[in-house]
C-alpha cells in the first residue's frame, strides 16, 4: 500500500464549476487544490507561487497541465483505475474551451478523497 498524507476537503463540481465563472474563484480554487496537493503528495510545491503563475501568460497553461497531472498521479497513487482517472491534456482542453476543466478536476480529487 502506498503512503500518502493528509486527503484534502470533498467539495460539490458542479457548484465549484459555477463559482468558477467568477475569477476570484478560481484563484482561490486553484491555490487550495495547489495547497491539497502538496499536502497530499508530501512534494516541495509552493501553492502560493503556482497561483501567482496563472497571471502570467501561456504559463497559466502549463500551471493548469501541471495540476491536472498531479491530480492524474494522486488517482495512480490511490489506485484508480487507468480508464476512471483524469486525462491531463483532455482535462486542460476542457478548461481553455469550455471551463469545465475545475469541473472534472474536482470531480477527480473527490474521488481520491473518498478513496483514502
Amino acid at each position: 500500500m502506498v503512503k500518502h498524507g493528509t486527503p484534502g476537503v470533498e467539495r460539490n463540481p458542479i457548484v465549484w464549476w459555477l463559482l468558477g465563472l467568477c475569477f476570484i474563484v478560481d484563484i482561490i480554487w486553484i491555490y487550495r487544490v495547489w495547497t491539497e496537493i502538496a499536502a497530499f503528495t508530501k512534494k516541495d510545491i509552493k501553492p502560493m507561487l503556482k497561483t501567482v503563475l496563472m497571471f502570467v501568460p501561456i504559463l497559466n497553461i502549463v500551471i493548469l497541465y501541471q495540476m491536472f497531472a498531479e491530480i492524474s498521479e494522486m488517482e495512480e497513487m490511490v489506485g484508480t483505475p487507468e480508464d476512471e482517472s483524469l486525462n491531463p491534456i483532455l482535462n486542460l482542453l476542457f478548461c481553455l474551451l469550455f471551463l469545465l476543466g475545475i469541473m472534472f478536476a474536482q470531480k477527480h480529487l473527490n474521488q481520491i478523497w473518498n478513496r483514502v
